[in-house]
């Protein structure tokens, strides 16, 4: 890999793993489903020129847009919004893929070998570690909502296998209108304040937002499928695993985390095990699930 590609996804991985600490700097302020709602108006806004695909793609599309958009976002921003640290969450957040390979192997009849068993089952492990952590205990479900958020994304992973054709910003463009309309039904029956909220919104929490959508969405899927065209998965996608350590490290330095050994125990069963999948998957030739920023 050309050094100055190297670069860039090394500066993608810092990327997303600020991103944690934007997100949830944003989610001290807003209730997560205004936040999402905020978040997608401006993706959307940005985007529509993207809002073209083939007309028999569509409908995948959008089933993709309200996974990811939808179900994925709701529970991992609730969760991350809930915790009380960026850590933990960060690492649970990678749960995703072992997820999609669990999915794969019910519904595409995907085998597996003893390697990428035995991560999965260590990945899983890691976040049980997680939940001893004094912090995570007493946001326990905190924990378990981001864990969740595992399944829906899985789900995509394995749609976005069969949709060939649509490009990356088409699809971050669809899943904003997706969104948007869902988030508002969202915010007007569970949360309130939302107004209030908006109109007394101190610069960072909204700085979060912006930084969401240009750096994490847009610079970050760019540069990501920019690598993907030049490099084999196996190549690009382990580069990315070491977001959740940037996110450990700004959560320490910005938002004041203080992991225990818990956390750095569990952190690195979880992230190894992911590894062990992502290099196992891509070496065998099965698509592995492409990152998604928070």
């Amino acid at each position: 890999m050309k050094l100055q590609h190297l670069f860039l996804a090394w500066s993608i991985t810092v990327i997303w793993g600020f991103n944690f600490v934007a997100a949830k700097t944003a989610l001290d302020h807003f209730p997560p489903f205004e936040m999402l709602l905020l978040r997608f108006i401006l993706l959307t806004a940005i985007l529509f020129p993207f809002l073209r695909v083939p007309r028999d793609k569509l409908r995948p599309v959008l089933a993709v847009g309200f996974m990811i958009g939808v179900l994925h976002f709701s529970l991992n921003f609730s969760g991350l919004g809930m915790s009380g640290d960026v850590s933990s969450a960060a690492i649970a957040t990678q749960l995703f893929i072992p997820m999609g390979t669990i999915l794969a192997i019910i519904f595409l009849g995907e085998r597996i070998g003893m390697w990428r068993a035995g991560a999965i089952a260590i990945a899983f492990s890691g976040t049980v570690v997680l939940a001893f952590d004094p912090v995570v205990i007493d946001h326990l479900d905190a924990l378990l909502v981001v864990v969740i958020s595992a399944v829906p994304m899985g789900i995509a992973t394995i749609m976005l296998r069969r949709l060939t054709g649509v490009g990356p910003l088409q699809i971050q463009a669809w899943t904003g209108v997706v969104g948007i309309p869902s988030y508002l039904v969202l915010t007007v029956l569970f949360e309130s304040g939302q107004v209030e909220a908006l109109r007394t919104a101190p610069l960072a929490p909204l700085a979060g937002i912006v930084y969401a959508v240009l750096a994490a969405s847009l610079i970050g899927h760019g540069g990501l499928y920019f690598l993907l065209q030049r490099y084999p998965v196996s190549w690009v996608n382990p580069l990315f695993l070491l977001a959740p350590i940037f996110a450990v490290l700004f959560g320490v330095t910005v938002y004041g985390d203080r992991p225990t050994m818990q956390i750095f125990v569990g952190g690195f069963m979880t992230i190894a095990g992911v590894a062990v999948i992502a290099i196992r998957s891509a070496r065998k030739g099965a698509p592995i699930a492409e990152k998604v920023a928070p």
